[in-house]
C-alpha cells in the first residue's frame, strides 16, 4: 500500500510464504523442508528534488521451518533490518 502526502510517500506491506524443499541430500539433514514465511514493513521517503529523496525503511522478518539438520540445529529466525539514507536516480 502506498500512499502520497505532498512531498512524503508512506509504504506499508505484509507478506505471507509458503516455501517446500523435496530431495535434499540425507547428508545434510532431513529429505523434506517446509518453510513459513511471515513479513511486515514501512518505508517512508521525502522528495528534496524529481531526482532525490530521503528515505527510511523497517522490516521485520519471521522464518518458521520444520528442517532440521544432522547436529540437531533449528534454521528457523526472525530478523529486523532499519536502513536511512539518501536515494538519486539518474
Amino acid at each position: 500500500v502506498d500512499q502520497q502526502f505532498g512531498r512524503i510517500v508512506a509504504t506499508a506491506l505484509a507478506e505471507v510464504r509458503f516455501r517446500g524443499y523435496r530431495g535434499i541430500s540425507p547428508t545434510v539433514g532431513e529429505l523434506n523442508r517446509d518453510d513459513f514465511i511471515f513479513a511486515v514493513g514501512a518505508r517512508g521517503q521525502y522528495a528534496l528534488k524529481d531526482w532525490m529523496a530521503i528515505v527510511a525503511d523497517y522490516r521485520t522478518e519471521l522464518v518458521q521451518t520444520s528442517y532440521m539438520s544432522i547436529v540437531g540445529d533449528d534454521p528457523s529466525y526472525t530478523r529486523t533490518e532499519l536502513t536511512a539514507g539518501v536515494r538519486a536516480a539518474f
